[in-house]
């Protein structure tokens, strides 16, 4: 009786850890934020255990929907593919944004350009600019990098800067990561990230003589911002819906703004 009891309080204890385990897959732009706000949480829960993985906005989302994640960090709007896969599921997605943030453009820092028009962005991503004396800087050939097609921060600059243009077959696609190490290494190179990725390796560029910051990014002066949102569905678990609802604490959107974010609230 005494082991039939023991096995009983086993299976409970791992039926709780199971329900109280979270899993975030997503955009990178809210790894850091997301992993400090699971840390609070789980010292304040100690039953919750919370999974982070980084990944670009669409391996999130289809995560989400095929069940191997609870909430899905999303950089930009949800693709209408998403919305209909989800609907014939029977599923509806639920969006909570928790911060703003601005995509800019970063060259390397001995770059002498320091604004481009969105026009000379429009012509240098689409094609027609290919040289950087053409828009006032060395003459010297571009190299122009872009974030992979399933990332949510590319689908949000394509949409603000090309629109239904056809981007250069010139453009060299990299993972945030290797792409930040190319325009370091690479005087001729240009690319963009969130403003929150920006670190001394790289120099950001204003566009239309407006530096992206907090303040551009709140009143909506800058031209290229994004939403960065959770996104749960009617099916995740009160633990997940819990755990969304910690982005929107004081702490938490404290911790947005520590990180280069705007918080929404």
């Amino acid at each position: 009786m005494l082991v039939l009891a023991a096995i009983g309080l086993i299976a409970a204890h791992t039926a709780r850890a199971a329900e109280s385990t979270v899993h975030l897959r997503g955009t990178s732009a809210l790894v850091p934020v997301a992993q400090k706000i699971a840390e609070a949480h789980m010292a304040k829960d100690a039953d919750a255990t919370i999974v982070i993985r980084a990944a670009d906005s669409e391996p999130g989302l289809k995560s989400l929907l095929d069940g191997t994640t609870d909430i899905a960090m999303v950089s930009g709007d949800i693709p209408a593919e998403m919305e209909k896969r989800a609907k014939a599921m029977g599923l509806k997605l639920e969006v909570q944004t928790v911060a703003q943030d601005a995509i800019v453009p970063v060259v390397h820092p001995t770059n002498p350009i320091s604004s481009l028009s969105m026009d000379q962005l429009t012509a240098i991503y689409g094609g027609s600019t290919t040289d950087w004396a053409e828009v006032g800087g060395k003459e010297h050939e571009m190299a122009v990098l872009v974030l992979p097609a399933i990332s949510g921060t590319a689908s949000g600059w394509k949409h603000a800067v090309l629109g239904d243009r056809i981007q250069t077959a010139k453009a060299e696609p990299l993972a945030l990561k290797a792409l930040k190490a190319k325009v370091a290494a690479t005087p001729d190179a240009i690319g963009y990230m969130g403003l929150s990725a920006v670190d001394g390796t790289v120099k950001p560029v204003s566009v239309d003589g407006i530096a992206a910051n907090t303040d551009t990014i709140r009143k909506g002066s800058y031209p290229i911002r994004r939403q960065l949102s959770l996104v749960t569905s009617s099916a995740s678990s009160a633990a997940a819906r819990q755990f969304v609802s910690r982005f929107l604490s004081s702490e938490a959107q404290a911790a947005m703004a520590a990180s280069g974010l705007v918080p929404v609230q």
